[in-house]
This record gives structure tokens, sequence and C-alpha cells, in this order.
């Protein structure tokens, strides 16, 4: 029912969402759309620099737009439900009612010539491109793992308590990748750059995490980062960063760290969702019959809202599915707990027994 809806507003809201934005969140994203597609502030997480959110060139169309810390909404939808912190279900009902209830004044589209949008069109393309390009030679220029001048991503595993992950199609190490702030270049830093790939499994962008020559987060204000990526080509709703391959038990964690704690931990295959709101909506392949959320203690219960979310979209699939929570408390100042930070407190121990067994028949599937 919900999908059915959700394709209503799609096909209703098309053309209208800066009217929508205007009335629903003004001042969230008056900014953003003023200055669409360039950057501002992130409306969610904030952060120091302007840089950290933007709407995409085509988001009157489709709603969309992205946060390079928080992940990107494809759209409006999506990024209302983030923006609100509301269930989807709850943010179709809005908009219904915005589009056909009290709201239904909401002007239509402004009618464009042939030519306006053909102009739209190129410009798209034009920056899609330029992003795609951007995302080939950031990846065609960073290093195995066991490359010599890998050293700073093999310390940074070390600083962790992980082993070094060998996995070139995966994840790789950028010797001197640009760091901006204020859509300014700042300086270069060594980067591991995970691939991040849509649910058929093509790529789509590059999740990276600024490092220094001694394997520490780089000294900027966000080491980690999304990189933006061409809207109108894929979508990230959906994908994950694929660190192993799929079998019938496969877990979703947040963070690629976290997840590489877990495999490590466990043996299991498991897939990082980057964001809450991708852990939502993380697509599985059909061989996938059990699913284990392993969800990240957060002080505002995002994590434990999202492995829930996802676990009861696996049932509706006809799929099994379980969340497991990290047996830490929450440090005063730290805002969350994640298994990460299980692995290197407790060891294999302080995993569930039952998600331990060496015998499991997911073991070879990391092997």
């Amino acid at each position: 029912m919900d999908e059915q809806l959700s394709e209503r507003i799609v096909r209703l809201a098309a053309g209208r969402w800066p009217a929508i934005f205007g009335r629903l969140a003004p001042v969230e994203l008056g900014e953003a759309m003023h200055r669409a597609p360039r950057h501002v502030r992130c409306p969610v997480h904030g952060g120091v620099h302007n840089d950290g959110f933007r709407l995409f060139r085509n988001y009157p169309e489709t709603g969309g737009g992205i946060c390079n810390t928080c992940g990107g909404h494809s759209n409006g939808i999506s990024l209302l439900a983030w923006l609100k912190g509301m269930s989807y279900a709850d943010t179709l009902r809005t908009l219904l009612d915005e589009l056909e209830g009290q709201g239904a004044s909401l002007p239509s589209p402004p009618r464009k010539s042939g030519a306006e949008l053909e102009r739209e069109r190129q410009a798209r393309l034009k920056e899609d491109r330029a992003l795609a390009n951007r995302i080939r030679r950031v990846w065609r220029s960073a290093l195995p793992l066991d490359d010599r001048r890998a050293e700073p991503a093999r310390l940074y595993f070390a600083r962790r308590g992980l082993r070094v992950y060998h996995k070139p199609r995966v994840l790789r190490l950028h010797p001197a990748l640009e760091y901006s702030e204020d859509r300014k270049v700042v300086g270069q830093f060594p980067a591991l750059v995970f691939r991040v790939s849509d649910e058929r499994n093509c790529s789509v962008t590059l999740h990276r995490i600024y490092l220094d020559h001694e394997g520490r987060k780089a000294p900027v204000v966000e080491p980690k980062k999304l990189m933006a990526y061409p809207s109108g080509f894929r979508t990230l709703t959906g994908g994950a960063i694929r660190l192993t391959p799929a079998s019938r038990t496969l877990g979703i964690a947040e963070g690629p760290e976290t997840a590489l704690a877990i495999i490590e931990a466990t043996g299991m295959p498991v897939w990082s969702a980057i964001f809450t709101t991708l852990m939502r909506r993380v697509q599985l392949p059909k061989q996938v019959s059990r699913v284990i959320a392993w969800m990240d203690k957060d002080a505002n219960g995002a994590g434990r809202l999202a492995g829930q979310a996802l676990c009861e979209r696996m049932w509706s699939e006809g799929r099994r599915a379980g969340a497991v929570a990290p047996p830490l408390a929450v440090k005063p100042g730290s805002g969350s707990a994640d298994w990460l930070d299980v692995w290197n407190r407790l060891g294999r121990a302080g995993f569930p027994e039952w998600l331990r067994d060496p015998d499991s028949d997911f073991r070879s599937a990391v092997s």
C-alpha cells in the first residue's frame, strides 16, 4: 500500500517540490533551494563549514538531495523523512495531505518551453558527467592496500584494532586526495576510499575516510565524506558497501569499520550501509534468506530505529531477520557505541554466541 501511495505522491509532486519544501520546511531548506545545486550547511547534522548538503539540480522535479555526512536521498519523500525525523509512512500521509488536502492550492509546475527543458537537460548531463569522471579519477588513482605506499591505511587498521582488509575491488587508498571546506581545497591527505554500489551492484560513488600519514583520522572537520555522485545516472537508495559476497545469511551494519569488526569476530558476511537512512532501505539479492541488523547504540535511538525498520521490511519480503545491539553503555559525550567498540573492549566474547559459531555456514563466504 505504501509503495502505491509513494508512486502516487512522486507523480503528483513532480515539478512542485520547491513549493512543498517552502510550506513544510522553509527554514531547513530555504538556503539550499536558493543556492541549489551548490552546497550549504547540513540542516540535520550542521557542520562547521557550509559545504555539507545540497539539493540536486533537478530537485524541483524529484525533491532529491545529498549530505556528504548523512547520506543521499533520491526523492523528496525520503529527504523530508530524514529532515523531520518522521517515519516513511507518516511522511507519505503528510505529503498526501499537502498535495490533495489543505495544500491543494500548491502552484502547478510552471510550463517551460522546449528550449528551456533542453538547456536544463544539457546542464544536468554536464554536471553528471563531471561528477562521474571525478569519481573514476579518484578510484583509478587509488592503491591496493598491499602497495608499499598504502602504509597510512595499514596503520589506520592497526590503530582501529582490525586486520588489513585486502579487497581492491571494494577498498583502496588514495595517497593524496584533495579535501575541501567551504568549496575551497584546503589540503591533501591519504584517504581510504570505499566503493559504494547500488542494488544491482553497479558503482555509484565513493565513501572517503581522510587520514594523516601516521594512520590517524586527518585533522579536518569532517574526516568521513561521501562523494557527490551523478544523480541522473544512478541512485544511492538501496545501495551499500559490499565488503563481502552475499550468502544465505547476511549482516547489515552502519559504518564500514564496524562491519569489518563483525566480519573479523564472527566470519559473517556483512555489508556497510554507511548511514541509518540507507540501512533502512538497503536492497538485498534473492539468495539472502536471513538478515542480521547489527545496530549502533545511539543516544538518540537512531540506530535502533533503523535496525527495527530494516527487520520489519525483511520479514515483509519473506526473509528471516533479527537485530542485535552492542552490550555496552553509551559513554557520556560519545553519542554512541558500536560493534567496533565491542571488538576492541571485549573481543569475540562480546558478540552473541549464536552468531560466532565457527561451524556456521557463512564462514566460507568471507574466507
